[in-house]
């Protein structure tokens, strides 16, 4: 009797142990959100200065580490894992022009610039693929786009040969387990194409093709359950979209939300599980939100923004 109790107690001991080892060992899972802000007023008139930081998503606020010499408003922004850098290309927005300026930030705030001396071409979309340790691009130009690797130099940048892809591309993500690109096109404002690229043959393949959304944006890769997701916010309410990487099977889910979005920017946080959405809206008067949705499509919170947040990315 008194030997099995001895054992018992060694036993629950032993598991004690165990556990403590293993909780000790476990991390809570965070992640950074990197993004930029300029005042409300310079985005539909003369271009403003640009503040870097990180993203509180529980007070919908951004630090401010440093700034931008120049003005730029896209709506996808990469973060290099490796070299702990953020990159962003120079768009002006009221001009529709993507410019031929890359921009690099640091940790610390501190911006580098690349410039190309190809000015009759539009470059955005920049993808950092982490499988590759490479850079990619979408170059705009006539009547297709192309994905091109990027290669940066002291302050300028270069891009190696490209993948056509048939009419305009509107946004790119990788699945950061095997490398694997996915770019959608839009076509004729009413249909879109999902595209998969793999580096390591340079084939490009159609995933899927749909009309349930035919601005397509935000692609993001989701870790956590090995799905895309996207959403389109120029309908008359919008559409969150769910992709299956493997089969193309769509799933879509409509909010109802209406605005009159001047720009907007998304990203994906792999630890809240949550999709993120910074608006401007033109008709409040130019009034910014940050919305976050969970991977079903429905608003976990929305909340006022002192201005909006561009170029959000999950590092």
């Amino acid at each position: 009797m008194l030997k099995n109790a001895l054992l018992f107690i060694l036993s629950v001991a032993v598991i004690a142990v165990s556990a403590c080892k293993k909780a000790s060992t476990s991390t809570a899972c965070s992640t950074n959100i990197h993004g930029y802000t300029m005042p409300l007023a310079a985005i539909t008139a003369a271009p403003g200065p640009c503040s870097f930081g990180l993203l509180t998503e529980s007070t919908a606020t951004l630090s401010n580490q440093g700034t931008f010499t120049n003005t730029i408003y896209p709506t996808q922004a990469t973060f290099d894992k490796k070299d702990q850098l953020y990159f962003v290309f120079e768009q002006f927005e009221y001009t529709t022009y993507y410019g031929a300026t890359l921009y690099s930030v640091d940790k610390n705030g501190n911006a580098k610039t690349y410039n190309s001396n190809d000015i009759g071409h539009g470059y955005k979309c920049i993808l950092y693929n982490n499988v590759y340790s490479k850079l990619y691009c979408i170059v705009s130009g006539g009547y297709s786009d192309s994905l091109v690797e990027v290669h940066l130099g002291d302050s300028t940048f270069s891009i190696g040969a490209g993948v056509p892809v048939p009419l305009s591309l509107n946004t790119t993500a990788v699945n950061p387990k095997n490398g694997i690109i996915y770019v959608v096109s839009n076509i004729n404002g009413y249909e879109y194409r999902i595209y998969q690229f793999n580096p390591a043959t340079s084939e490009l393949t159609v995933l899927t093709s749909g009309t349930t959304s035919a601005n397509l944006n935000g692609l993001y890769y989701n870790v956590n359950d090995d799905m895309l997701y996207g959403i389109d916010l120029l309908s008359s309410f919008w559409t969150f979209i769910q992709i299956n990487p493997i089969t193309g099977k769509i799933k879509s889910a409509t909010l109802q939300e209406q605005h009159t979005i001047g720009s907007y920017s998304c990203t994906l946080d792999p630890c809240t599980n949550t999709y993120l959405v910074s608006i401007v809206d033109f008709t409040m008067p130019s009034t910014s939100w940050l919305y976050r949705l969970n991977m079903y499509g429905q608003i976990v919170d929305k909340q006022l923004t002192p201005s909006f947040y561009q170029g959000l990315v999950a590092e």
